[in-house]
């Protein structure tokens, strides 16, 4: 089961401009802000992989729409660009985090 499904019933979590407090709320209730899983809910990481999947993102956007504290977001981002998960670039004043795409090789570099 995708998280989306998760958090919302199946319904889609909002778009770009779009306020998305009452889903933040409604995702917030799922997440441990430590990171930890809370009575099967979900993870902050993953909360925010999830946004990721989709469409590459700014802190306070994944602020606005996890409903995390600015300082949990922003540790795992961090830790995300650390492990080679996600990129982080600038897109004029603006840094963008968004999932690092692994190219797939050739069929014909793995045959010998």
């Amino acid at each position: 089961m995708e998280i989306q499904a998760v958090i919302s019933g199946g319904k889609p979590l909002g778009v770009e401009g779009e306020k998305v407090g009452a889903e933040a709320r409604e995702a917030s209730r799922y997440v441990d802000n430590d990171g930890g899983e809370e009575n099967g809910g979900l993870e902050a990481e993953d909360l925010i992989l999830s946004y990721l999947e989709n469409s590459e993102a700014t802190p306070s956007e994944l602020i606005r729409r996890t409903g995390l504290s600015k300082n949990r977001v922003y540790n795992i981002l961090k830790h995300l660009v650390d492990k080679g998960v996600v990129e982080k670039r600038r897109d004029g004043r603006r840094v963008v985090y968004s999932l690092r795409r692994v190219e797939p090789q050739a069929a014909s570099s793995n045959q010998g």
